[in-house]
């Protein structure tokens, strides 16, 4: 859903309004369809499945899009990007999800803020060194003191 709302942005902060709002359309349709077909096949399991499919639809339309009216926007940098981010989250999140698991029993409330919560100490201690706490704590001091 993330590509949905930076392209949306991307839509709006360039002034195409009027293809956003036909993209948006279409995807609404691509969600519908895929939504009815998918829950009447799978039933529960559907509504991931249609969703997965349906974004994978859109990150073409998108494409063709990008290179018709925003140009100037690397798209195909922007895939790559999410594709390298998504990969590692998954490298992250599955063996996590595994272990809470096996710990927590199926208590999913408590799996999903566990693994959450790891995932994110995981990835700030990878990105620790582009972390600046020093400009974090000034913007939290400064507020508190206005």
């Amino acid at each position: 859903m993330l590509l949905n709302s930076i392209c949306s942005r991307i839509f709006s902060s360039t002034q195409v309004i009027r293809q956003g709002i036909l993209y948006s359309i279409v995807a609404h349709i691509i969600f519908l369809v895929l939504t009815f077909v998918f829950i009447n096949w799978l039933q529960l399991m559907g509504y991931l499945y249609s969703m997965l499919a349906g974004y994978l639809i859109l990150i073409f339309l998108f494409y063709r899009l990008f290179k018709i009216k925003l140009d100037q926007i690397d798209f195909a940098a922007v895939l790559k990007y999410g594709f390298k981010q998504l990969v590692i989250n998954t490298l992250i999140a599955l063996p996590v999800f595994m272990i809470l698991k096996n710990l927590t029993g199926i208590n999913y409330i408590i799996l999903l803020f566990s693994a959450a919560f790891i995932q994110v100490l995981v990835i700030g201690a990878i990105n620790r060194k582009q972390l600046q706490f020093s400009r974090i704590k000034g913007l939290l001091y400064g507020s508190s003191n206005k």
